[in-house]
């Protein structure tokens, strides 16, 4: 497993190797992969659920929304300060994304990518830097209804992470399942 100290890649970054098809290197992982990987479709789909009412039910610029901020600000470590719901990293620190970037990151035409941009700068929840890129604001993490979803995903990731501890830490465990769920 990954220290807890390691940098995290927000977005579409390639699997972990794995020793063969269908194995992994850790046995109490291997025995629970099946349902890692059912508990963790059923969190990554709460998760879009939640973040789709920001959105109006547009699952593609959800995507292309948290891909702005995720890599606006994923240089930040978790030592930066920035840790607490309403520690808000100022815009200075925020590295803009490039249409071009963003659109490679995606595997998406450019041209759909600059018209979902189009959309969240219109509706304030992303500005131009310049030529630069965009970036996701500040205030749009301060705001009421934003940090309230933001809670809510959090909420969501920590009883994900405590059902998979639960899992593995406790194998034979029944119903451990139902803790996540």
């Amino acid at each position: 497993m990954a220290s807890a100290t390691a940098h995290f890649e927000p977005v579409l970054s390639p699997p972990a190797p794995v020793d063969a098809v269908g194995s992994t290197p850790d046995p109490v992982l291997a025995a629970h992969s099946r349902t890692i990987v059912r508990w963790m479709a059923r969190h990554l789909l709460r998760s879009f659920e939640v973040a789709r009412e920001m959105h109006g039910g547009d699952v593609m610029q959800t995507i292309v929304f948290t891909t702005i901020w995720s890599l606006n600000v994923g240089h930040l470590g978790r030592n930066a300060g920035y840790a607490a719901i309403g520690d808000v990293p100022p815009d200075t620190m925020r590295r803009p994304l490039s249409v071009h970037r963003l659109a490679r990151r995606l595997h998406l035409p450019e041209e759909t990518v600059r018209r979902y941009v189009g959309k969240l700068i219109d509706a304030g929840l992303c500005e131009r830097v310049g030529r630069q890129g965009v970036i996701v604001p500040r205030t749009v993490f301060e705001r009421p209804d934003v940090m309230q979803l933001a809670m809510r995903q959090v909420e969501g990731a920590v009883a994900y992470c405590r059902a998979v501890s639960d899992l593995v830490g406790a194998p034979t465990r029944p119903a451990a399942d139902e803790a996540f769920i």
